[in-house]
């Protein structure tokens, strides 16, 4: 039985930040200022761990485990997960561990002005205005965790199952095969495909 000619697979090209992009982003924080101090440690967390909004949002004083060196996320269906840091992270990791001592446990890191729990619409709204002024023109959460997996692999921090644990099961196989596939873009890899 004949089924008709086979169609090619669509290759979905997923999107990441440039080294320079990120540099960019990174600059437009005023460290010195709260919100500018909090937004900062928002967009360096999700670049360096990976973390979907939802995670980064749901993250307590407790969960954030600075001194031990990593961060408790809770996952899509509340499974915990340790995002250890890298060796970017231990000299910031004073700087930002000291206004959480003392702090309620059970307090959600990031705040909004009010005190309470961040918005997923405040999030998105800090991260898309962060972009235009840095020059990103279409900058949103997500595109951080695509960049944190493409770094993981490309920068040697571990293979395409260490990084399918971090990401977790339920990340959808347009993201892992993306990840797999910038190997043989960058030219550290180019050699070893031709």
């Amino acid at each position: 039985m004949f089924f008709g000619p086979l169609k090619p697979p669509k290759i979905q090209v997923v999107e990441v930040l440039s080294d320079a992009e990120i540099e960019r982003l990174l600059a437009v924080f005023d460290r010195n200022a709260p919100y500018g101090a909090r937004n900062y440690a928002i967009v360096f967390t999700m670049l360096d761990a990976g973390l979907r909004a939802t995670e980064l949002l749901d993250l307590t004083v407790a969960n954030a485990r600075l001194q031990e060196g990593f961060l408790m996320v809770l996952g899509k269906r509340q499974q915990g997960t340790a995002h250890p840091d890298r060796p970017a992270l231990p000299g910031r990791r004073a700087r930002m561990a000291g206004p959480l001592q003392g702090e309620n446990e059970m307090a959600f890191l990031f705040l909004n002005a009010n005190g309470q729990r961040m918005t997923l619409r405040a999030l998105e709204e800090m991260i898309g205005r962060t972009g235009k002024v840095a020059g990103i023109t279409s900058l949103h959460p997500h595109l951080l965790r695509h960049t944190f997996a493409r770094r993981f692999l490309t920068e040697g921090l571990g293979d395409t199952f260490q990084l399918q644990q971090l990401l977790g099961p339920d990340e959808p196989p347009s993201t892992q095969l993306s990840c797999m596939s910038v190997m043989h873009v960058d030219s550290k890899f180019q050699a070893d495909w031709q």
